[in-house]
């Protein structure tokens, strides 16, 4: 094993949703993300965390289940991020370039209960997957919602709660990676690893 990897994981014991409970005790009115929108500290982002996965388990989302998530890198995202994670549920994660192909082939092979988008760029496609994947339960907008069918993410709110612990030997990120291959001439699959 890589001496740096061993000392990083030294540095950070705890799973990752446990781990920001950890950061937000220490570094509580720190900043711990910034996008256009504004920013948050670490004492809100956890407390945004547990209300975000309170709401996500009041909705019916359970450990082992599967979320693709695609989302713009910004605070919506790490927030649910952390919030799937808090409750053992394993984030498929797709780029927001990521189109029908791509997101067919994904909710096929990761059978997803819901899917994250972020607004009225991907709302058609998000129609056409929850009509063709009887799997997805749940269409979830983090941006400005765009049909009564979807359900707006931050609209979701629970009590703050002490969470079960998941096995996190089970909870793992999954991130979509086009494969590109210039002389294919079928569908491109996304690599995946469930």
């Amino acid at each position: 094993m890589n001496s740096s990897f061993e000392s990083l994981i030294e540095q950070y014991p705890l799973p990752i949703a446990e781990q920001l409970r950890h950061w937000a005790a220490r570094y509580a009115s720190r900043i711990a993300v910034v996008d256009a929108k504004g920013s948050l500290t670490y004492s809100a982002l956890d407390a945004q965390v547990d209300e975000l996965a309170a709401g996500l388990s009041s909705l019916g989302l359970r450990s082992g289940e599967h979320v693709i998530v695609q989302l713009p890198n910004d605070n919506a995202f790490v927030t649910l991020l952390f919030a799937l994670l808090r409750l053992g549920v394993i984030p498929v994660l797709a780029m927001p370039s990521q189109r029908a192909l791509d997101i067919d082939a994904l909710i096929e092979l990761a059978q997803p209960v819901a899917y994250v988008i972020h607004g009225e760029n991907h709302a058609e496609l998000a129609r056409q997957m929850a009509h063709k994947h009887a799997c997805l339960r749940h269409v979830l907008v983090a941006g400005e919602t765009v049909s009564d069918d979807f359900t707006p993410l931050f609209s979701l709110h629970g009590e703050r709660q002490a969470w079960p612990q998941p096995d996190v030997s089970a909870t793992r990120v999954v991130v979509a990676l086009r494969r590109h291959n210039r002389h294919a001439q079928t569908h491109p699959a996304p690599t995946c690893r469930l």
